[in-house]
């Protein structure tokens, strides 16, 4: 690890001097790639194996870079290196060697080149280590938001074959979960369309926590925004869920806070509410949707749309530009098919290269039916101050 003294004295006297300051600070790179020196405190962590390869588990640190590349340096140092837990263990194993990293300032995404070596991680432990990588990378809002890997040149993928692009809200804290007690899912959510005046589905790849509802994981993936450049956001960052989503008698109630009244980039109300009802109605067992405003069914604040009872399925507000969703290759836009999560779990074992050559070899038939399948990858996580 690069922390040399005069970089640890900094950072004390900067702890120091900063006295009583709430919190940590939130890392933020301005236009010329420098961090914001006001995010150097032990609220960051790096995340490591425990010995039993069951969880991973977060450790505080100081980070003391001052560019977004040699932060990504830092931090895979310490990914690398072990630690003073003898009951925890380095995350990358020590004959797994990152050949490269690439960093786009525009889409905030970090791609890393392992060797060969990495093919030799178990399963199971090599599930957990994508987990720690990514959290450990991608905590620093603002600085890197997207992780792709690649092994020996060739991008890791999910089992479909499309290429996996890794984010913070795919591993979700579960404390001590076992790997195995984990779901995954292709899901379909609605976000607006350029214009913002009708939804498009964005088909989303999940994995989740069984403890975790299918319909939460739908909601607060929508919550999270779309994969897609050319799709926007139905709600405000600022949305909260209440509670758990529950369904009775395929109605499912939601529970938002007020902010989910409010409108993103003059869209029309009904985007807002049927983003939510349509994505939701996607699983067969929900016919309608109850939203709810902290607590209660009100009104709302639109007289197009009242949400003082359930709402049912509305197709006339989806654009189908050829009956095929975006198809999410990368954060950049393009083709997409939307591979990012929601809120907790293990995916199969990536196939890598040999997996990428068998799925190219499929039929232009099986391909298509693909694409029309309809987010979260949350691994086992023990956050020891999370």
């Amino acid at each position: 690890m690069r922390k040399g003294i005069f970089g640890l004295i900094f950072c004390l006297l900067f702890l120091c001097l900063s006295g009583c300051r709430d919190g940590g600070g939130i890392a933020q790179e301005n236009t010329s790639g420098i961090v914001d020196k006001s995010v150097v405190d032990t609220t960051y962590k790096v995340y490591y194996l425990n010995n039993d390869n069951i969880h991973i588990e977060g450790v505080s640190a100081i980070y003391t870079s001052e560019t977004a590349m040699e932060l990504m340096e830092e931090c895979l140092e310490s990914l690398k290196a072990d630690p003073e837990d003898e009951n925890l263990k380095a995350t990358i194993p020590e004959d797994v060697e990152v050949l490269d990293q690439v960093y786009d300032e525009v889409t905030k995404q970090v791609d890393l080149y392992f060797n060969s070596a990495y093919r030799n991680i178990p399963k199971n432990q090599e599930i957990l280590v994508r987990a720690a990588i990514v959290k450990t990378l991608t905590q620093f809002d603002g600085v890197i938001d997207y992780v792709q890997f690649f092994i020996d040149g060739t991008a890791m993928t999910e089992s479909d074959g499309q290429p996996m692009i890794m984010m913070q809200s795919d591993f979700v804290d579960n404390t001590r979960a076992d790997v195995k007690r984990l779901n995954q899912e292709t899901i379909r959510l609605y976000f607006a369309s350029s214009d913002g005046t009708k939804l498009v589905a964005e088909d989303i790849y999940v994995h989740y926590s069984k403890n975790v509802s299918l319909e939460r994981v739908i909601v607060e993936s929508l919550i999270s925004g779309p994969i897609s450049e050319n799709l926007n956001p139905t709600m405000s960052s600022d949305v909260k869920l209440y509670d758990d989503v529950s369904v009775t008698d395929g109605t499912c109630s939601v529970d938002f806070n007020q902010r989910f009244l409010d409108r993103i980039k003059d869209q029309s109300f009904a985007i807002n509410v049927y983003s939510v009802v349509n994505s939701l109605t996607e699983l067969d067992y929900i016919q309608q949707v109850q939203i709810k405003i902290d607590g209660k069914i009100v009104e709302g604040n639109d007289e197009t749309i009242s949400l003082a009872q359930p709402l049912s399925r509305n197709e006339d507000l989806i654009v189908r530009p050829s009956d095929t969703p975006p198809v999410v290759e990368s954060s950049t836009g393009g083709a997409e098919q939307t591979e990012v999560t929601a809120d907790t779990a293990v995916p199969e074992q990536t196939e890598m290269s040999d997996m990428a050559e068998s799925d190219t070899a499929q039929t232009e038939s099986e391909a298509a039916e693909q694409t029309q399948v309809p987010d979260s990858v949350s691994e086992t996580v023990n956050d020891s101050a999370a």
